[in-house]
Formats: C-alpha cells, sequence, structure tokens
C-alpha cells in the first residue's frame, strides 16, 4: 500500500521549470493555494527530502523559484519621514530595476513571500461592530501595483492595480478569494469599502479579487483571508523589493545592489537572495526535525521478519541520503 511520505511541502517538485512565462500548471509554488491531496508514497530516500515537517502549501507558480529574487529594506533618517519621500524612493527604485537587463518584472511587498504578512483588524463599512474585538482579523500585505506581475497572478474578478491608483487618488484595496467568500457570500466584492481597523485610516473601495496566495507564510499553510494595499497610497518604510529575472537570480544580486545605492547610498538592502535559498533558510530548522522523523519512520516500517541485513543496509542507505541531501 503506497503511503504519502510527508505533509504539504514548498519543495515537493512536479518537474523541470522552463522559464519565466511558463503557464501555472506545473512547477511547485510559494505562493498559490489549491486544495492540497495527498501524495502518493515515494521509494526514493532523496524524494523524502523534497517534504518536511513545515504545515506549507503546495501549489503552482508560473516560474521557478530560483528566478526570483528578494532583499529587504528599511528605510530610516530624517529624509523619509514624510509618506511622500518613502514612496517616491521605493517608485525610483523599481523604475531603475526595471530597466536592467535581465529583470523580467519588479515590485515591493511588505513580505518576502515566505513570512507571514501582517496580520490586522479590518473595518468593513456595510457591518457595524459593538466592539473593537469583533472586528475580524485578517493578513494584509501592502504592494507596489506590478506585484501581480511579479507572481504572475491575474485578477479572479475586477481588476488588479493601476497606474490610475495614484497617490493622492481615491483609497483602492484588493481582496482575496477567502476573504470575498467570508465577508460577502454570495455577492460581489467590487465596489465594497474597508479599512484597517488599528488607526482609523481612510476608507479603501475593493477594485479586485485576487487567487489566495500563502499570506499565512510558509509555515502558516491552508488558505487564509487577506487583502492589499497599494504602496504609492500607503508609503510603508519597510518593503521586501521582489525582482522576478529571466535567469538565474543570484546573478543580479550585484545590479540590485547597486541600484539601491544609485537611489541613495545610504539606504542598505539585506537579507537578499533567491526564494529558493531563502525558503530553505528560513525553514532548516523544521526540515532537521522533518529528516529525522522521516529517517526512522522509514527504518521503523521495514517489514518485519526481513533480512535483518537488508534491513540494517535500508537504514544506512537512508540515513546516507538523508545526510547528504540535509
Amino acid at each position: 500500500e503506497a503511503r504519502s511520505c510527508c505533509a504539504p511541502s514548498p519543495f515537493a517538485c512536479a518537474g523541470p521549470p522552463s522559464g519565466p512565462t511558463r503557464p501555472s500548471a506545473h512547477v511547485s509554488s510559494y505562493t498559490t493555494l489549491p486544495t492540497t491531496a495527498e501524495q502518493p508514497g515515494k521509494s526514493r530516500p532523496e524524494s523524502c527530502m523534497r517534504c518536511s515537517g513545515v504545515s506549507a502549501s503546495r501549489g503552482t507558480l508560473g516560474f521557478a523559484p530560483d528566478s526570483l529574487l528578494s532583499g529587504r529594506i528599511d528605510l530610516s533618517g530624517p529624509a523619509y519621514d514624510q509618506p511622500a519621500a518613502r514612496a517616491q524612493f521605493y517608485a525610483q527604485l523599481t523604475e531603475r530595476l526595471r530597466a536592467t537587463p535581465g529583470v523580467a518584472a519588479v515590485a515591493v511587498s511588505s513580505r518576502d513571500l515566505i513570512e507571514a504578512a501582517v496580520s490586522a483588524r479590518v473595518e468593513l463599512d456595510d457591518q457595524r461592530y459593538l466592539r473593537e474585538e469583533d472586528k475580524p482579523e485578517a493578513w494584509l500585505e501592502v504592494v507596489s501595483r506590478d506585484y501581480f506581475a511579479v507572481v504572475d497572478r491575474p485578477a479572479l474578478s475586477g481588476r488588479l492595480f493601476s497606474s490610475s491608483d495614484v497617490a493622492d487618488g481615491p483609497a483602492v484595496a484588493l481582496v482575496n478569494r477567502s476573504f470575498a467568500a467570508q465577508h460577502w457570500p454570495g455577492e460581489s466584492a467590487i465596489g465594497k469599502r474597508l479599512r484597517r481597523s488599528e488607526d482609523q485610516a481612510q476608507w479603501a473601495t475593493v477594485v479586485g479579487v485576487v487567487p489566495d496566495l500563502n499570506l499565512a507564510g510558509l509555515r502558516g499553510g491552508g488558505a487564509s483571508a487577506g487583502w492589499y494595499l497599494l504602496q504609492d497610497q500607503q508609503a510603508w518604510g519597510w518593503m521586501n523589493v521582489l525582482v522576478r529575472t529571466r535567469s538565474d537570480a543570484r546573478a543580479l544580486i550585484g545590479p540590485v545592489r547597486a541600484a539601491v545605492a544609485a537611489v541613495d547610498p545610504d539606504q542598505p538592502i539585506h537579507s537578499i537572495g533567491s526564494l529558493a535559498e531563502r525558503t530553505v533558510q528560513r525553514t532548516a530548522d523544521l526540515l532537521l526535525v522533518g529528516t529525522l522523523a522521516l529517517c526512522f519512520a522509514v527504518a521503523a516500517n521495514t517489514a518485519p521478519g526481513g533480512n535483518v541485513s537488508m534491513i540494517d543496509s535500508t537504514r544506512r542507505s537512508t540515513w546516507r541520503s538523508c545526510i547528504r541531501q540535509g
């Protein structure tokens, strides 16, 4: 009987990628969350190394994780006290990076596609609340207008952020499928208004519904209600730069650093690396635990009464494979 060797994992692969414009059908994902099904067990120990104890999603992304570069910038200093200055910095940076050879798409986001988004209480204009704690919580991600071009996802209904959404214009928002289904079941979310409850922010009008992306982070797993605000209108100071490249993302680490320095040499970019590399780094501790558990499970599940030397050989080869690939 075939049995699943592990929990759903971002490391499970379905085949080699074919480039940044490949239709989203066969490549494992760090973002989109379709319904997860149990995978049949695999006989090779190395296949188990693609799985982990992390409660994370599987899905499809239109490009290989090695073609996406991510780095963090935390704007500091009096020059960025004003929202307009923060928004201008990231606008200039993305424009410069967009013109860099080898870059397919670029955006900034308040998360790096690995960690969770910001958990915030949200207030819906068409609902009334007796107490602050009655207001629902949802994942919030602040992104630039080209974010969904970087992750290669269209709107499910309505539209995405566009050049018509400007800093001093009407505030706009996107909600994901789970958010729309939870708060407006059987209704269109387009035209609804919502805002962050904590700071009594300006009401934002929903202009589109997008797929469920992994807003709870790789360790969160499962579809979660979430919404998006536009960076040009929010002007957050700490953001992650996301660059989708036409080849190996690591080759553009130098040009990305140079672009940041050209806009402001006093604002360094840190924690920079490909999405695949950063995912391995962030989940290394849980991977170790999961790997050890899998190795013991393989050894323990050897059929009783089998050849002792064969059992020992299986255990040794499993450990060697796990250690070699861990």
